[in-house]
């Protein structure tokens, strides 16, 4: 299961030209376009629902942080992503999405108690924070309710 998610994602990616990290800070609107007939495909077939369904409680971990990434690759689009956002809202409202938010609530608790157990971290100059895999879901969560559903 992990690796057709991953490729899925690699998918966005390669029409992005760019990975979903580098899209965050480095994209825009041209990596959009390229990437839209990919994106479109993969909401039109049910890999949107797929990623909410694989953030649950008692599904492998590394599944899980590989249908985040899928996730913020599918929602990656400037003033948000409306089509995704409307199939997320949709399957979240109509399926049974308690263990989606439960596992949701459960990585939020584990950031915090990450935070609280580092305490505040002082960085030089041009230095990166090592954080934890699953901040990205908090990105992922942003990227939901960017433009509108914000």
């Amino acid at each position: 299961s992990r690796w057709i998610v991953r490729a899925f994602r690699t998918m966005i990616e390669n029409r992005m030209g760019m990975s979903i990290y580098e899209r965050d800070d480095e994209g825009g609107a041209k990596q959009d376009l390229a990437a839209a007939p990919v994106v479109n495909a993969l909401n039109t077939c049910g890999a949107t629902a797929l990623c909410l369904d694989l953030i649950a409680d008692g599904i492998d971990e590394s599944l899980q942080m590989e249908a985040i990434k899928l996730g913020v690759g599918l929602l990656f689009k400037e003033g948000g992503a409306l089509e995704v956002q409307n199939i997320m809202n949709t399957h979240l409202r109509k399926s049974n999405s308690e263990l989606f938010f439960k596992q949701v609530r459960l990585t939020i608790q584990k950031l915090q108690a990450w935070h609280n157990w580092h305490q505040i971290i002082e960085l030089k100059d041009g230095e990166e924070p090592e954080l934890p895999d699953e901040i990205l879901l908090l990105r992922f969560l942003q990227l939901m309710c960017e433009g509108h559903y914000l």
